[in-house]
């Protein structure tokens, strides 16, 4: 009998360092898109900051959102960098600071919205959604929407718009148990819907 198994693993192995390689490219195109959006020269010190800090962005496995820890990855090539040039040329210090406090949210909105989105971004920016519903953003906050699952096993769940449960914590006896679909026909997230809780 033909071995066929061994004769598909290179084929497979081909096929997934494409899908990477694709992956890697659109992610790459996404950064520097946005530095030119922006109006940053693509060959500056304050590009290679993004760039980094981007790189930096992708391999961190956090809950939180890609904004804020696009937001911290910066801080930190800025520090960085600023460290190694500050007693040597203060003049290009103060203009580097000054360009990415201009640049910063631009660059930050329009790499998110070039990236490619993961499922995982996804369910993550759906998670969001649904604590800003309850709990808007401002100096008060209510609660944190935490164990935030998808059910696979509920009738109205689908690929496209995945069901998901959670528990809204207010620290406190007024956390309740939450149960929402997450809208994300392409991919990409679009809207949540709190659903009722099951019966």
């Amino acid at each position: 009998m033909k071995n066929y198994p061994s004769l598909l693993l290179p084929v497979f192995l081909l096929g997934a360092c494409a899908t990477q390689t694709q992956t890697e490219h659109a992610q790459s195109t996404a950064i520097n898109q946005a530095i030119t959006i922006c109006g940053i020269g693509s060959e500056s010190q304050v590009s290679d900051i993004y760039k980094a800090a981007f790189d930096i962005t992708l391999k961190k496995s956090v809950s939180t959102s890609f904004e804020a820890t696009m937001t911290q990855s910066i801080k930190a090539e800025e520090t960085a960098l600023l460290q190694s040039i500050a007693t040597k040329s203060p003049d290009s210090s103060k203009a580097i600071v000054e360009e990415i406090d201009k640049t910063r949210e631009c660059v930050i909105e329009q790499t998110n919205l070039l990236r490619p989105q993961t499922r995982a971004d996804a369910l993550e920016a759906c998670r969001l959604d649904v604590q800003h519903r309850i709990s808007p953003p401002g100096p008060t906050s209510y609660g944190v929407v935490r164990y935030w699952n998808q059910l696979p096993q509920d009738p109205e769940y689908s690929a496209a718009h995945p069901i998901m449960s959670g528990l809204f914590d207010s620290n406190g006896t007024n956390s309740f148990p939450i149960r929402a679909r997450c809208d994300m026909p392409n991919g990409r997230f679009e809207e949540a819907t709190i659903l009722p809780p099951k019966s």
